[in-house]
């Protein structure tokens, strides 16, 4: 449900992976605001850390998926206690979109690095060259000529490039996709877009990064 156009973490994750959080909510987390019942903002509180460093452990025993669900558990206590203890609504919580956009990224650091030796070889790469990579030809160009991906050289001008790409075209690109009469040439574009962008490996340990 156009979970980046989100104006809150909270947000977020009630528009994404629909089926899974409705069922650790269903499971995991009622049961334990239930349980703790006579304490409502505790239970809130020891509910959401549970669901989210327990969604973390599901994703694969490593440290990046378990930091991965302890910040997203973090953004959600921070919202609620906004919410229930100070009074901000929503819209106030957070600066909006962009805001949330970075807050997601962040936590997804951690989950595509996986392993503590992993997160800190990106952190290195990203502080050499945060915004422009070293050698244009060879880390960026000749990696997309020879069919390889290029998440690792990834940096803030770039990213930030493909954030403004993606909220320009992804609401118009999604009303072509509805319609019933075929575009030949959208459907040329996606294609073209699927083998500049598309990551083409052997496969992953996990499913999601299968797609």
């Amino acid at each position: 449900r156009l979970p980046m156009r989100s104006i809150s973490v909270t947000e977020y994750w009630r528009r994404t992976h629909i089926s899974l959080i409705q069922w650790l909510i269903e499971y995991i987390y009622y049961p334990i605001v239930y349980q703790f019942r006579k304490k409502p903002y505790q239970s809130v509180i020891l509910a959401i850390s549970c669901t989210f460093l327990l969604s973390g452990i599901w994703h694969g025993l490593s440290w990046g998926y378990l930091i991965w669900g302890a910040i997203n558990g973090l953004y959600l206590i921070l919202e609620f206690v906004g919410r229930k203890k100070w009074g901000i609504q929503n819209k106030l919580l957070m600066i909006g979109v962009p805001f949330t956009l970075v807050l997601v990224s962040f936590s997804n650091f951690f989950f595509k690095a996986k392993t503590l030796e992993s997160i800190q070889l990106l952190y290195t790469n990203f502080k050499s060259y945060p915004f422009f990579p070293k050698d244009w030809m060879v880390e960026f160009v000749a990696v997309i000529g020879n069919g390889g991906h290029f998440l690792q050289q990834y940096n803030l001008l770039e990213t930030a490039a493909l954030f403004i790409l993606f909220f320009a075209f992804e609401k118009p690109l999604e009303a072509i996709s509805r319609k019933t009469k075929i575009s030949y040439s959208y459907l040329l574009i996606v294609g073209f877009l699927i083998l500049f962008f598309g990551s083409f490996n052997a496969g992953d340990e996990f499913i999601y990064v299968q797609f």
